[in-house]
């Protein structure tokens, strides 16, 4: 069987003792604690497909390299339906990703045991607040197509169940399409803290579901549902990782950014003049109080609430507007006046 982390193990744990396999309230297949694991109280209908198998005997095989092409999907990507088609019945509550676990059988030749449906909706909420086919969340529309039929281009989530000698699959539902807009900047402490992972993999995706439900108040089962463009910054024991969210041929991905403001970063007095390069700096509108081009020694220009001061590089007053009496405070009779001038 598939290993899978303590992390994960608990998310999906939550998710079918509250809401069932199809989330949102929904009843679905309960899970019970039986010694230090979890699984269904009663069997559940798994398949999987695989385009051959060889080296089957009554069905079984003894290699996970006797299936060419195992999936759990039935559908290549050319939505042509995969030749072989295996099953088990089984408690746990996570589908086996180990090809050797199921009974193999040709659909060429014999395919009427099983049965199939599928379903789309075009909303873009997150898994635990669709529901299913059967019991769909609050304001979710489910649509029924062809097994035959390609899935719309419109289509956000896809929920296929499969009948097998009377006997129900759970609904497996899947993200057909990504969110192109993430939630920005989200920071999170890993708690209890751990040593830091490596982006994309296992243990980071599930912290990020996790900061990203500690951020929002929502259940998330996998990265996709974030959005590309969602970047996350998570505190460990060893120190801080930064990922952005990215659409890579096609794959969600962690890529590690270049120059990152975790959010943390920036509190009032930490971007100062001394840490802005800039080759032009502009606002449509902006109440910039004094400011002084130059300096005391090469001259400058000094523009405040008084108006606009010019000096030289003797710190002379050459040319002034506004109140003139500001500006020209007499010295020895010239009109002179030191740099920088009085706070008007």
């Amino acid at each position: 069987m598939a290993k899978i982390t303590e992390t994960e193990l608990r998310r999906k744990l939550k998710k079918a003792a509250t809401t069932g396999t199809g989330g949102a309230g929904v009843a679905g297949p309960t899970a019970i604690k039986v010694g230090a694991t979890w699984e269904y109280a009663t069997p559940v209908l798994y398949l999987s497909y695989a385009t051959s198998i060889t080296n089957a005997t009554a069905g079984v095989i003894s290699n996970q390299s006797d299936a060419t092409g195992f999936q759990i999907d039935p559908f290549n990507s050319a939505g042509s339906l995969l030749t072989w088609r295996g099953s088990m019945l089984s408690k746990s509550i996570y589908q086996s990703g180990d090809a050797t676990d199921y009974t193999w059988e040709d659909i060429t030749v014999y395919s009427g045991s099983v049965s199939f449906v599928r379903y789309y909706t075009e909303s873009s909420e997150i898994e635990s607040n669709i529901g299913n086919p059967d019991t769909p969340g609050s304001g979710i529309i489910w649509t029924s197509i062809a097994s035959s039929s390609p899935i719309p281009s419109t289509a956000f989530w896809v929920a296929e169940q499969y009948t097998m000698n009377s006997i129900e699959s759970t609904w497996n539902i899947k993200q057909y399409k990504i969110k192109s807009a993430g939630f920005g900047i989200i920071t999170w402490t890993k708690s209890p803290v751990t040593v830091m992972p490596t982006l994309n993999s296992t243990q980071w995706n599930n912290d990020t579901l996790l900061a990203t439900g500690a951020f929002t108040g929502e259940t998330y089962s996998n990265i996709i549902e974030l959005g590309y463009g969602t970047a996350v910054t998570i505190t460990y024991s060893d120190g801080k990782l930064s990922g952005l969210l990215k659409d890579v041929s096609g794959t969600a991905t962690w890529a590690a950014p270049t120059d990152f403001i975790d959010g943390d970063l920036v509190v009032d007095g930490t971007v100062v003049a001394s840490k802005l390069s800039v080759n032009e700096l502009s606002a449509i509108s902006a109440d910039i109080g004094v400011l002084t081009s130059g300096s005391s020694t090469n001259g400058a220009v000094v523009r405040n609430s008084k108006g606009t001061g010019i000096y030289d590089t003797g710190d002379n007053l050459v040319m002034a507007t506004g109140d003139l009496t500001y500006w020209t405070t007499t010295n020895s009779g010239a009109g002179v006046l030191k740099f920088p001038p009085a706070t008007p």
